[in-house]
């Protein structure tokens, strides 16, 4: 966990080491994948996916460390939460802990079923007593699934859209907002990769605002991140590929005044030049895992974002762009 001493990023940085083989004060043989973090007004939230060292997934763990700490420069305990469940009974798995506008004094986290459901876990973590105190529920939503890959332009093994994890989630207003990669069919024989996104209005109980599905038959729609603007008005980067198309990066977005439910057309931010093959041992042909999004710290109006692009063959460059409405 690195934090700068200040406001300048070029300046002095505390970098701290935590031990994701721990469970508060217990020793285990777990080590940590897929790590996220989140932040609020009183702590940071650490979370992965827990695997036994030469075994399998074991459960997810949330670690909150309370702000005091490492933001003055000394220690940085922590709590953890370890083999957490959805409400159901299932494992949970991927939780993404919500970067938090403002200080509702709750922090929220949330995670899709794996792998394929219909609801999501909502997470809130509450500071009781110096300590963090942990609550869940289950918001009903569209059912999701595992998407294809998707095809590229000139053939060849399909770029992995992974699954439906949720990457990157916000609290922003009233509302959690996320979105994940699901098979969607537009009304054709072949399902297609498509971006399923939520607005949860957080509280108790948790409710959908709204939702959708965004995508259009003959191309792949995958790992999208989302963030609204101050106004309330969402911007959303992912990658798009098809039979006709490398994989490239594109945008889209909703004014809040748009009707429920609707995304706007999206907009390439840059075009992939050439195929890509750069499989993994297990034959994947890995993209991403992840696009990212940020709202503007010195604007309200603009979010930015950045995702992969393929650049030249079988290699693929980073782009940058940003947005308003």
């Amino acid at each position: 966990l690195s934090i700068s001493a200040n406001a300048n990023p070029l300046g002095a940085w505390k970098n701290y080491a935590l031990d994701a083989t721990m469970d508060g004060a217990k020793k285990t043989g777990n080590w940590v994948d897929y790590p996220a973090l989140g932040v609020d007004a009183n702590a940071i939230y650490l979370t992965g996916n827990m695997f036994a060292f030469g075994g399998g997934f074991k459960y997810a763990k949330i670690r909150v460390i309370p702000k005091q700490g490492p933001y003055s420069g000394g220690a940085a305990p922590y709590f953890d939460f370890a083999n957490l469940k959805n409400a159901d009974g299932t494992m949970a798995f991927t939780i993404q802990p919500c970067h938090t506008f403002g200080a509702p004094q709750v922090q929220n986290l949330v995670n899709t079923g794996f792998p394929s459901g219909d609801f999501l876990t909502v997470w809130q973590i509450t500071m009781k007593a110096g300590a963090p105190a942990i609550a869940r529920q289950s918001v009903r939503i569209s059912p999701y699934s595992l998407a294809p890959n998707a095809d590229q332009q000139g053939g060849g093994t399909p770029l992995n859209t992974g699954d439906v994890r949720a990457l990157h989630a916000i609290f922003r207003g009233d509302s959690i907002w996320t979105a994940f990669t699901t098979a969607h069919n537009w009304g054709g024989a072949t399902n297609f990769a498509s971006i399923q996104w939520c607005q949860i209005r957080a509280g108790a109980p948790a409710a959908v605002v709204q939702q959708g599905v965004f995508g259009a038959g003959g191309s792949h729609y995958f790992f999208p991140a989302s963030c609204p603007d101050n106004n309330g008005n969402l911007l959303m980067v992912f990658s798009r590929a098809s039979a006709k198309e490398f994989g490239s990066l594109y945008f889209t977005g909703r004014r809040s005044t748009d009707p429920l439910g609707t995304l706007q057309n999206s907009v390439m931010l840059k075009a992939g030049v050439a195929h890509y093959d750069r499989q993994d041992g297990t034959q994947r042909n890995r993209w991403g895992d992840y696009c990212g999004v940020a709202a503007d710290p010195g604007n309200s109006r603009v979010v930015w974002f950045y995702n992969e692009y393929a650049n030249a063959l079988n290699t693929w460059g980073t782009w940058v762009g940003s947005a308003f409405f």
